[in-house]
């Protein structure tokens, strides 16, 4: 970070800070603070997180946040908002210190958490998980921002929980639904911004008695472009242009409560991505989405509470050849499928000081690739998991959970443990646990055949064996006038961990098959401050540190995280009269430099290995909204406020050529409705 970027953060927190009266704030579990109801001024763009939202991660049964024994962050809708954010990437990025999103190959988007990929952090839409990956990951595009209600963070192994892939962490996307007593509501979204951006979006629900249904539209888009690198050095992963794209988003959500103790929920949701790679080219690729769920809730007697779902999932990759360009009978021809049918079960049972759940899931996985000769490759998978959530007097709190994993294919089972305890007392809480992690491989991982770029196959391996860990956290949170501290640090040693290798050279070009790393360890943790004052001012400083350590030290594809990361924010906002309000927000993030061990030549492996520099850079974002009448706010932004540029564009260097704008408008169509009625 620069000097002058380190003055200019500083001198912005100083005039939060100077001549801001200090007020009294309760604290949530996560370290979030919550404004008395008589403070001095209203903020419509921040109202704080109730103490008593129910979150559901963290248990896997519904739980007060400031009960939870279990750190987890909460992103709320309020902090979404403020972003004004296109997709779930922009969110992590700006919200948690050490996440950030490169590339892979074949230009899709890889994600590193505090040294664990995509692959080994599970992602859920309202507690379901997401089939399909391009290149270990999900498709965070199919996650957008506009609906988001909040979002829940764990940290840390969940396998004992959630199962495979839960090693790093769960992230639990919770879309918005229609509030107890609204007949209906319509909102909707537009933004324009550099580069060609484009996006707009429709929310609509309509509730009649028992029935309500939510209907989401969303379009975004934005054009390919050209970057230059100064090319100072030989750097193997170097690219030309950033990738255009068009993405669609379409969900329906019916729910239908006959009765107090039953609530069925239904939903169907489709999804389209093109990407364009570079202006001119003749083959684009196409990703779709097809997704059908049924859920049901049941309260049986006084207290307990059943969950039984079912879930459909079809995600399919295809190369679009373009009508002027080539002549092909068959313009849209199907890669790709993974589909995925699951069941699962909750039972959840109350007992004294505490909480029984019992669960089961049960996975039926299949892929096709045409590059293996449409050979398709199918798995069953099954587990049952229980948990027993207690408390022991009035400040000591524990959780422990066992789960059964069997995967088909090689006939692979493991059994997981967690416990948790945290202890709490008035304004500071202590938590610590551990956990195993589990992680089969994938279906992808065992068979698939992939061309990541011309001359370039990641292939899948049969051999590989599963991926266990063993995580501890340590964590802790103390609240004191208008301030919040939170700490948190951890330590995971890996076995086998499941990645790409060492490619090798064959007739048709370079081969990449997944592997399994010997051991692998990584070491790191948070800490953050954030503070909220009366006269309308709150900041908010986190950093985070990782230290990976691979004895093996083989190539990866992917970028290892970097070892030192920092976010800031800094908020200003009153209410001028009755019908307007504004904010001012400043943030950023700063990250360390990094280094990699890569193959000189990704054509030619047998080149050999060099060591290649990553450096630090940072950014900064600035966002004036204006709001009237609490159902329409406009949004002005500028990314980058600095004008940085990277010397050379590679897969983890920020895809930015300078400084870009924005202007956003969202309006509440059925506040506005009402307030003119």
């Amino acid at each position: 970070m620069t000097i002058r970027s380190l003055i200019f953060f500083f001198a912005v927190v100083a005039l939060a800070h100077h001549g801001a009266k200090a007020t009294t704030f309760v604290t949530s579990a996560d370290g979030t603070t919550t404004q008395p109801a008589d403070t001095a001024y209203s903020d419509w763009s921040d109202k704080g997180i109730d103490l008593d939202i129910v979150v559901v991660t963290a248990t896997r049964t519904p739980k007060p946040l400031s009960k939870s024994p279990i750190p987890i962050q909460i992103i709320s809708a309020n902090d979404i908002r403020k972003t004004d954010a296109t997709n779930v990437q922009d969110i992590l990025q700006r919200e948690l210190p050490g996440v950030e999103f490169s590339y892979s190959m074949n230009m899709q988007v890889n994600m590193n958490m505090a040294g664990f990929a995509g692959q080994s952090v599970l992602f859920l839409i309202d507690g379901e998980r997401m089939a399909g990956e391009t290149n270990d990951n999900i498709d965070f595009e199919r996650i957008v921002a506009n609906g988001v209600d909040h979002i829940e963070i764990v940290k840390g192994a969940a396998s004992a929980l959630y199962g495979s892939s839960a090693n790093g962490g769960v992230i639990n996307i919770i879309t918005r639904d229609l509030a107890d007593g609204t007949e209906w509501t319509l909102d909707a979204d537009g933004r324009i911004g550099s580069h060609g951006e484009r996006r707009y979006a429709l929310n609509w629900g309509v509730r009649r008695k028992t029935l309500a249904n939510k209907i989401q539209l969303s379009y975004h888009g934005s054009d390919c472009y050209q970057v230059h690198s100064k090319r100072t050095e030989a750097l193997p992963l170097i690219f030309d242009y950033v990738p255009g794209q068009e993405v669609y988003n379409v969900g329906d959500r019916l729910t239908y409560q006959p009765h107090e103790r039953v609530k069925l929920t239904g939903r169907l949701y489709y999804y389209y991505r093109q990407m364009v790679r570079k202006q001119g080219e003749s083959e684009h690729t196409r990703y779709y989405d097809y997704t059908a769920g049924l859920r049901g809730n049941f309260r049986l007697g006084k207290r307990d509470m059943l969950e039984v779902a079912y879930l459909f999932d079809q995600y399919d990759k295809t190369r679009y050849y373009v009508p002027s360009q080539l002549a092909v009978s068959d313009r849209d021809v199907r890669e790709y499928s993974n589909v995925q049918n699951s069941v699962r079960a909750l039972w959840t049972h109350p007992v004294e000081q505490g909480t029984l759940a019992i669960g089961t899931d049960y996975l039926y996985d299949y892929l096709v690739n045409i590059k293996l000769g449409n050979a398709h490759y199918k798995q069953s998978s099954f587990d049952a998991f229980a948990q027993y959530d207690r408390s022991l007097g009035d400040n000591w709190e524990v959780v422990g959970a066992l789960r059964y994993d069997f995967f088909e294919i090689g006939h692979r089972s493991q059994v997981t443990p967690k416990v948790s305890l945290a202890w709490h007392r008035e304004q500071f809480k202590l938590r610590t646990s551990y956990g195993m992690g589990f992680r089969a491989p994938s279906l992808k991982e065992l068979y698939y055949d992939f061309e990541a770029m011309p001359s370039w196959y990641i292939d899948g391996n049969s051999e590989l064996v599963p991926e266990r860990s063993h995580n501890f956290t340590l964590a802790a949170d103390y609240a004191h006038g208008a301030y919040t501290y939170t700490l948190l640090s951890y330590y995971n040693r890996i076995s086998d961990r499941l990645t790409t290798g060492v490619p090798r050279s064959l007739a048709d070009g370079a081969h990449l098959a997944y592997t399994n790393l010997r051991q692998m360890s990584i070491t790191g943790g948070e800490a953050s401050v954030q503070g909220r004052w009366s006269s309308g001012w709150r900041a908010k400083l986190a950093y985070s540190y990782t230290n990976e350590h691979n004895p093996d030290q083989a190539p990866n594809q992917f970028m290892p995280a970097r070892p030192h990361a920092l976010n800031y924010n800094v908020e200003h906002s009153r209410t001028a009269g009755s019908h307007y309000s504004w904010s001012a927000i400043l943030s950023g993030r700063w990250l360390a430099d990094v280094h990699n061990d890569e193959y000189r030549s990704t054509q030619h492996p047998e080149e050999g290995i060099m060591r290649v520099h990553y450096p630090a850079y940072h950014l900064h974002t600035f966002q004036f909204v204006q709001r009237w009448d609490d159902y329409i706010s406009l949004t002005f932004g500028i990314d980058n406020l600095l004008g940085y540029k990277p010397d050379n564009y590679f897969y983890n260097a920020p895809l930015t050529t300078g400084r870009s704008y924005s202007l956003s408008l969202h309006i509440d169509i059925d506040k506005a409705y009402r307030h003119w009625k």
